[in-house]
């Protein structure tokens, strides 16, 4: 899967952010606005680091409305991202990969609320709360 995603560390945990092997520290919002994907790499077994993600994931999904994930280590160096909005995680030996898991579990919940919705009324309320965050983009 392509991202195209603008990734941006929130607070302190700025300092964990970089692009490709550079470190950067305090960069804003702006910088990133080309879409440039970065890595979080927090300390093992360190407390989550929480990242704003938005735009444009693989080659036909966005993010309109930015989603806060929170980036954990476990102690073998594994990468857990997770959200508190929908409940969803994904992991993976590097931040990419983890992050890519997670977009991937995200898109397909939200096809299945998408045909869930259709004969099931519990899931509409889901369904339509996902799609104010997360939309197809028409081919």
């Amino acid at each position: 899967m392509t991202v195209m995603a603008i990734i941006e560390p929130l607070g302190p945990e700025r300092k964990y952010m970089a692009t490709g092997r550079e470190r950067r520290e305090n960069r804003s919002a702006e910088h990133y606005a080309d879409g440039v994907v970065i890595d979080v790499e927090p300390p093992v077994e360190s407390a989550p680091v929480p990242v704003s993600v938005s735009g444009k994931i693989g080659d036909s999904w966005a993010l309109d409305v930015p989603l806060t994930l929170f980036v954990e280590r476990e102690l073998d160096g594994w990468y857990v991202i997770s959200d508190e909005q929908f409940h969803m995680y994904g992991d993976g030996a590097t931040f990419r990969e983890a992050l890519e898991d997670y977009l991937s579990t995200l898109i397909d919940q939200h096809r299945f609320l998408s045909r869930e919705a259709q004969t099931n009324p519990m899931a509409v309320e889901h369904w339509q709360h996902m799609q104010k965050h997360l939309r197809q983009i028409p081919a």
